[in-house]
């Protein structure tokens, strides 16, 4: 391996493109601080109390935030497996109904697929547990759909 001589106008580029890149990196290491010394946690009690915590290192103090999971008052979220533009919402009135009711997901994806929730998987969303079902098949696949309480 040859060794090459840097003359001063080549050292001096050089020194100034390095001290500005370890400039901005430690710039923007700096403005990220509060953000790494953060921490969430999410725990649900016995009583389906979803208590939210928010704590920093800093000089900060944590905060502490309550919410009650309930299907019937605040809704659902719901997350489709493999999705590609398919949607689906369980509406509190479907849930305080407690009927089987089947959906159709079409939303985007471009084909149908149905998904049926039962009496009885209602009444576990009544009892604010979270449900799984998966929907018809369609194109060759189906999915995997997870109902949740909020």
């Amino acid at each position: 391996m040859e060794k090459q001589l840097l003359n001063r106008r080549s050292f001096f580029a050089l020194f100034v493109r390095n001290t500005s890149l370890t400039a901005g990196i430690m710039l923007f290491l700096s403005t990220c601080k509060d953000d790494e010394n953060a921490a969430v946690a999410t725990e649900t009690s016995d009583d389906d109390e979803q208590v939210v915590t928010e704590a920093s290192n800093g000089d900060e103090e944590a905060v502490t935030e309550t919410s009650v999971v309930d299907c019937q008052a605040n809704g659902t979220s719901v997350s489709i497996g493999s999705n590609h533009g398919h949607t689906l919402t369980v509406s509190t009135a479907d849930v305080a109904a407690g009927t089987e009711k089947t959906y159709s997901i079409e939303g985007s994806g471009g084909h149908d697929h149905v998904v049926t929730i039962t009496a009885a998987q209602f009444s576990t969303l009544q009892s604010n547990e979270g449900i799984q079902v998966t929907s018809s098949t369609s194109s060759s696949h189906m999915h995997t759909i997870t109902v949740n309480c909020v």
